[in-house]
């Protein structure tokens, strides 16, 4: 197998011991109800003991530190900002005591992100955003719903152009969301997010179908599905091209060679961690239904109570280098740990 040297760097750094990777639940609540949401929003705000479980792990692991990732999720994670704040804020002191190397990222529905809030958390090193659209006004506001039904594309369209005007550096992401009924509605949108963020390299864009990741609260979420995959190819293809004149527009697969540099599924790898808001340590911020996702608990004082078997099962691409292993570990999870060691780096040459 050969594999080119972006792969053999990233499968390198993530077995490192230095490199930490820990994706946060600061709640699992929502403000929204989006038709095709798979999370129940059953757990509420991060409680004490898991902040500061989360803080204690931090300072444990700092001095041995060489590179820190930390990618903030929910839930709607701007529904607990003073959780997001006080973690970053510790982040911070302990990057300037022991130097290492720190990035992060937030999937937010962007409703709650105004610039004031974006500024404070860019200067925190929270700099890479992701940001939902479900096509014009009329389509988004039939998808991505508050709780109490009204619609929420104007205020999150504001929010995204108000940043604008700020000189910090950031990136945002703007996915695209094409379902069954709103594909003339994306075409439009992808004009208007050319016209308004096409010269601001802070801004790109990623355009997907929805797709079913389980049942949602709101009922059947395979009626909002695209059928026609050709048609969807089409439209994204498309939409592509209106978006191509958009200076920092970049789509993940774009230029993704697959056989030599295979994609690394977060969960895959072995040292990245979800933190959910009960303090719960999982893999996957998909399957939050299933046990083997349920990996154990983050204490108090920072220590982990970890299942080693079930950590083999999400990570065991790392043995077999096995491409849709490394890629999505969830599809084909087994139900039971495989025994294996993590593969020598002398074999990747």
């Amino acid at each position: 197998m050969n594999f080119d040297k972006d792969f053999k760097k990233n499968f390198i750094t993530s077995t490192s011991e230095g490199y930490l990777h820990l994706t946060i639940l600061p709640t699992e609540k929502c403000n929204f109800r989006c038709v095709y949401c798979y999370e129940d929003f059953s757990i509420g705000k991060m409680s004490r003991d898991t902040i500061e479980g989360i803080k204690n792990l931090l300072s444990k692991s700092a001095p041995s530190l060489k590179k820190l990732q930390v990618s903030w999720f929910g839930g709607e994670p701007m529904l607990n900002p003073q959780a997001i704040i006080e973690i970053s804020t510790q982040i911070k002191k302990l990057q300037e005591k022991y130097n290492f190397q720190y990035s992060a990222d937030m999937t937010t529905n962007g409703y709650l992100l105004d610039r004031n809030r974006l500024e404070q958390l860019v200067k925190l090193g929270i700099s890479h955003y992701q940001v939902s659209l479900d096509g014009t006004e009329q389509a988004h506001d039939k998808t991505r719903i508050q709780i109490n039904g009204q619609g929420t594309f104007n205020r999150i369209w504001q929010n995204l152009l108000s940043f604008q005007s700020s000189k910090l550096n950031f990136s945002i992401l703007l996915r695209m969301h094409v379902t069954e009924t709103n594909s003339e509605a994306m075409l439009v949108l992808a004009h208007q997010v050319r016209h308004k963020f096409g010269k601001d390299k802070r801004y790109s864009s990623f355009v997907r179908g929805i797709s079913n990741l389980g049942s949602s609260i709101r009922g059947d979420v395979s009626e909002y599905v695209p059928k026609d995959k050709q048609g969807l190819d089409a439209l994204i293809s498309a939409m592509k091209a209106i978006l191509s004149a958009e200076e920092g527009n970049s789509d993940r697969d774009d230029n993704h060679d697959k056989e030599h540099n295979p994609y690394i599924c977060y969960a895959a790898k072995p040292r990245q961690l979800l933190i959910r808001a009960d303090g719960r340590l999982g893999k996957c911020t998909v399957m939050f239904h299933d046990d083997r996702n349920n990996l154990g608990k983050i204490n108090r004082d920072g220590s982990l109570s970890l299942d080693g078997q079930k950590m083999e099962l999400w990570t065991r691409g790392f043995a077999s280098l096995d491409k849709s292993e490394l890629a999505c570990p969830a599809k084909t999870l087994p139900r039971k740990a495989i025994k294996g060691e993590l593969i020598a780096i002398s074999k990747l040459a």
